[in-house]
């Protein structure tokens, strides 16, 4: 079954890895431990952490009960602030084609994409990191 609205697997584990890490903010949790409890690649998840800890999201400590602690507020943080550091700003896309015949609002589906994207960018930008850690606590990740 093909998904409607596809998000990257680099902004997935973002967001997973640090929703994990907002369950205990003051206890540092290696790649390998997030790596695990999300079933992903260490070396696809090392990539994404390095990067949300260049974009000041997580900040690392090394050696012996080292790892990757949030460097932000998980209450104040969102998932569209998330989103943004890993991809750039949410955009519109109001056309499903790069063609001439189909210009947004003459395009079959351009309401509907605007629409869709609109409730996305809201969704991402109403939910912070606290919310999403919270709603994955009654799952086993």
């Amino acid at each position: 079954m093909a998904a409607l609205i596809k998000i990257s697997e680099a902004i997935s584990l973002a967001f997973h890895s640090l929703a994990i890490l907002a369950r205990d903010p003051d206890e540092p949790m290696s790649t390998q431990a997030i790596a695990d409890s999300l079933g992903a690649s260490s070396a696809h998840l090392s990539k994404v952490l390095q990067r949300l800890e260049h974009q000041a999201f997580l900040t690392s400590m090394r050696g012996p009960g080292g790892g990757y602690l949030l460097a932000n507020n998980p209450e104040t943080t969102t998932l569209k602030d998330i989103f943004e550091a890993m991809d750039g700003p949410v955009g519109s896309q109001t056309r499903l084609l790069d063609a001439p015949f189909c210009d947004g609002g003459k395009c079959l589906f351009g309401i509907m994409l605007e629409s869709l994207e609109t409730s996305m960018r809201d969704h991402l930008a109403g939910t912070s990191l606290s919310d999403l850690s919270k709603s994955m606590e009654c799952k086993s990740v």
